[in-house]
């Protein structure tokens, strides 16, 4: 996983949550909790996300909409992406990462 996957799925991680300890991101993707403080860094400069102090290495706050679609939601935009070009299926797969949309 690079560190732009990483990061979709930090975000995911967070928007389902609403908040997460570094030391939990590190364990979940494998790296340390210097990368994870790195990724935070880079993802609050477009989300609204931030890092609190705490006695297990702090921990990271999602503050944006947490938009989560039911699963019949999601099984229809998983279809309609069968009927896609490949160009269009990675578009809708972004858009759908980017809403943190998972099924339930």
């Amino acid at each position: 996983m690079d560190a732009e996957e990483r990061r979709k799925e930090i975000l995911h991680q967070l928007s389902l949550t609403g908040q997460e300890t570094m030391e939990n991101l590190a364990i979940m993707f494998g790296v340390s909790t210097r990368t994870i403080f790195r990724d935070v860094e880079h993802l609050s400069m477009n989300h609204r996300i931030r890092c609190v102090r705490g006695r297990h290495g702090g921990g990271v706050l999602y503050e944006g909409r947490r938009i989560i679609l039911s699963q019949k939601h999601y099984q229809l935009l998983e279809r309609l992406s069968k009927g896609l070009s490949e160009q269009d299926t990675e578009t809708m797969k972004d858009i759908m990462d980017a809403l943190a949309l998972r099924g339930a």
